[in-house]
């Protein structure tokens, strides 16, 4: 799924990390913040024609040569899966989020990219978006 792709959970947080405390979050009984309760994720309506536009342009970004590069030298100074790797790993892909996403109408932070997710989730196991989910996901 898309979500999985662009490194994110469903609430468009990164998904390598745990919900995070909001800063309306009330303190438990040892004076520790909870994180809110999730709030319901906007949904924008998207045609597939849209939909694939974003798509061709995720995969044209990230198979740039410079961020394929960037990846390289990312699986040298890392180890794939661990945490420092997937951090840097969120930073890349948020840099290439924040120039393709305002281009079809989402705002360039984690929310934007939660409400893109949530607009993909109607073209779950249509082929051509599986298909360029897959060629995203190798690069």
């Amino acid at each position: 799924q898309i979500d999985t792709i662009l490194g994110v959970d469903a609430s468009g947080g990164p998904a390598s990390q745990g919900p995070a405390a909001s800063p309306d979050a009330s303190p438990d009984a040892a004076g520790k913040a909870k994180p809110a309760p999730p709030k319901k994720t906007e949904v924008r309506d998207l045609e597939l024609e849209q939909a694939l536009s974003l798509q061709r342009e995720l995969v044209a970004a990230y198979s740039d040569e410079l961020f394929q590069r960037k990846m390289q030298n990312l699986g040298r100074e890392h180890q794939k899966g661990s945490k420092p790797w997937i951090a840097e790993r969120q930073r890349l892909v948020d840099g290439v989020q924040q120039e393709v996403l305002p281009k079809h109408g989402f705002e360039p932070t984690q929310r934007g990219v939660a409400v893109m997710v949530a607009a993909f989730n109607k073209f779950n196991g249509d082929p051509q978006v599986d298909a360029l989910n897959i060629q995203i996901s190798t690069l």
